[in-house]
């Protein structure tokens, strides 16, 4: 007996007839099925798929999984959106309230490295889910940026777009929130939690998952 990840749950290793049992968990098959990267292992240069809209998938905010996030690993607590090929994931450090990042769940270090839909569906859910933190956090504008490589201020090796909700004066000039963005995380103090994380996500999960 195989699951859908290839893990031998039973072999009885005979060569002569024989029954045996063994309890099949359908939850976690389904839960399987779901994590599937189908899509990421198709190839690119047959063909390609653009849905022209974004389909949000369930999160499971009761989870321990770790994922990767570049050269560090996240917990799902820190989750508050996911769609087929993009998550959305609250900051260890905001550089303003409401400011979270968006990124591919395939761990790609580069933007030029993503593929057609990967870009399609992260560029669609930026849009998505920008709205609905202007909305929620009562802001008048966006700042949406991607720091993309070492020398524009990248510092996790996985792709990610930053949507900070702005409002009247939050800086004195306005371009200080790039040099707050270069700088934010180099400071030792303002870490965050995961617990604070963790509430935070809680929250802005029901911008899209109401029924939670």
């Amino acid at each position: 007996v195989v699951d859908p990840w290839g893990e031998v749950l039973l072999d009885m290793n005979l060569d002569y007839p024989s029954i045996r049992t063994v309890d099949i968990d359908l939850d976690r098959i389904d839960k399987v099925r779901e994590k599937m990267p189908i899509i990421q292992h198709r190839r690119h240069d047959l063909y390609t798929l653009m849905s022209p809209t974004v389909i949000i998938v369930g999160i499971d905010d009761k989870s321990e999984e770790k994922i990767r996030w570049g050269q560090i690993e996240i917990t799902t607590s820190q989750i508050f959106f996911r769609s087929t090929l993009t998550m959305g994931l609250v900051n260890k450090k905001p550089v303003v309230a409401g400011h979270v990042l968006l990124s591919p769940i395939r761990c790609v270090e580069r933007f030029c490295q993503l593929n057609p839909e990967e870009i399609n569906d992260l560029f669609q859910c930026t849009q998505l889910i920008a709205g609905k933190i202007e909305e929620y956090y009562q802001a008048k504008s966006l700042s949406i940026a991607i720091q993309d490589g070492e020398y524009a201020g990248q510092t996790v090796k996985h792709v990610h777009v930053h949507i900070l909700p702005r409002k009247p004066v939050d800086f004195e000039e306005n371009d200080t929130i790039y040099h707050e963005l270069a700088h934010h995380d180099k400071r030792k103090q303002g870490w965050r939690q995961e617990k604070e994380m963790a509430d935070e996500a809680k929250i802005l999960r029901k911008l899209f998952y109401p029924d939670t």
